[in-house]
């Protein structure tokens, strides 16, 4: 009886700490997402001018011309649900996962919140972001085991080349002359480089004849082994674009990182609501 009632009492202590872990881990998540939409909502991005838009590639005037409607003004903060799947190996098991992502549109800027269910009793909070030129993915266990506290340069580009490829859901950002510059490659890609402080990032966009961003590639993010990195092609699809806002934005995204030994896919995302330039956490 006295070892059963130790049992309990071991039981009910260990599911109040991990109760005030994560609550304590969430009020720290909400906090970097007020400040995050605060800058955001008093910056205003600085479009290019319409002169300029004539120079730029043609594959991406035919992308801003099917993705922006004329007259629209550029978007400051966004803010977005998804639910998907994640797996941390090649042949490893997707877990399914349920997420929040905030966007800063003039100032390069994101705050990603997962909850990954690795089975029924367990869970990983992942939270990741690039604030202030600098990006750091925190990993916790049940909300309260600390994982991973990734940072340093390797993540700040990382962190800035996700930033950048994930910007068709805000597309007005493209057009931000004081971080992003584009180059030509052909008729049906164009290379975009993102300048963030000291951080630059290089991606390339293949398009549609429509005009739609159908991947993203770039052979300079790293991928983090253990505590040490590689930089590895990274690529990312997207497809299912749909009427958001009057923007015109995939649903679905999925990313791979493209190896020798072969493409490992390691998430796949759906987006179920976006809203533009509401200026608070959900």
């Amino acid at each position: 009886m006295i070892v059963l009632l130790i049992f309990g009492i071991i039981v009910i202590g260990s599911v109040v700490c991990i109760l005030v872990s994560g609550s304590s881990f969430q009020r720290s998540v909400e906090d970097e997402i007020s400040g995050l939409s605060r800058g955001a909502e008093q910056s205003v991005p600085k479009p290019i001018p319409a002169e300029k838009i004539e120079s730029l590639p043609e594959p991406v005037r035919r992308y801003l011309g099917y993705a922006i409607p004329e007259g629209r003004e550029p978007v400051r903060f966004v803010r977005m649900k998804e639910t998907g799947e994640f797996r941390t190996e090649p042949g490893g098991k997707w877990m399914p996962l349920e997420a929040e992502q905030y966007f800063s549109a003039g100032v390069p800027g994101f705050i990603w919140h997962a909850k990954i269910r690795a089975n029924s009793l367990f869970w990983i909070d992942v939270r990741d972001k690039y604030v202030g030129n600098q990006g750091n993915m925190l990993v916790k266990l049940l909300s309260t085991v600390p994982v991973a506290d990734a940072m340093g340069p390797e993540i700040d580009v990382s962190s800035l080349h996700r930033y950048i490829g994930e910007m068709p859901w805000f597309p007005t950002t493209f057009l931000n002359e004081e971080h992003i510059t584009w180059e030509p490659v052909d008729s049906s890609r164009a290379r975009a480089i993102i300048a963030d402080g000291e951080n630059t990032a290089t991606v390339e966009f293949s398009f549609d004849e429509a005009g739609r961003i159908t991947l993203v590639t770039t052979d300079e993010r790293y991928r983090t082994v253990g505590d040490r990195f590689f930089q590895d092609t990274w690529t990312g699809y997207y497809d299912d674009y749909q009427e958001i806002g009057g923007f015109r934005v995939p649903m679905q995204i999925a990313a791979e990182w493209n190896l020798p030994d072969g493409d490992f896919s390691y998430v796949r995302l759906r987006v179920t609501e976006i809203e533009y330039d509401v200026f608070s956490g959900y």
